[in-house]
């Protein structure tokens, strides 16, 4: 858990941690960090407001037990995150592995992938190269300049044959 601790440190949430709540933190192991991909992985904590979301998407406002969950929704403080019960414990695509650690202020379960929100999954897709959206964006911004270039093609023989035939 020492890399969700230093990333908690490091964008000031500890203050907020310490002051408000209480919380519920659903915490990746270092692990399920190790298990990211480097490009995504260096996406996420490019910039401070990126990796603050992040984190803030494995934060529940109040105090919520394994006992407490229920499947479905669950407000997040940043987005909406999905329990499942059955076969195990899960939130989205991650396992609770450890459960109901009182901290200070709130509870803390371990799980083990980290929890990324739909809406940066997509902010992601759109500017890396090496992903589906990426390669989309690309291939879009290709065939764009491509049909830019056949118009302007078309256009020039056009008028080409407008002057052949006697026409402005």
């Amino acid at each position: 858990l020492s890399i969700s601790l230093d990333l908690i440190y490091k964008t000031g949430l500890d203050y907020t941690l310490n002051n408000d709540g209480p919380f519920t933190i659903f915490a990746p192991t270092n692990d399920a960090f190790d298990k990211l991909d480097p490009d995504l992985l260096s996406y996420l904590t490019e910039t401070d407001q990126t990796l603050v979301e992040v984190l803030k998407y494995h934060l529940v406002d109040g105090i919520l037990l394994s006992t407490d969950l229920i499947p479905g929704p669950l407000e997040m403080l940043y987005g909406s995150a999905t329990i499942t019960l059955d076969p195990s414990p899960m939130i989205n695509n991650a396992n609770i592995v450890a459960a109901d650690f009182e901290a200070g202020n709130g509870v803390l379960h371990v799980i083990d992938e980290v929890l990324i929100s739909q809406i940066i999954i997509d902010e992601y897709t759109k500017i890396s190269p090496g992903t589906d959206g990426g390669k989309k964006a690309k291939k879009d911004a290709k065939k764009k300049k491509k049909d830019g270039k056949k118009k302007k093609d078309d256009k020039k023989k056009k008028d080409g044959k407008k002057k052949k035939d006697g026409k402005k």
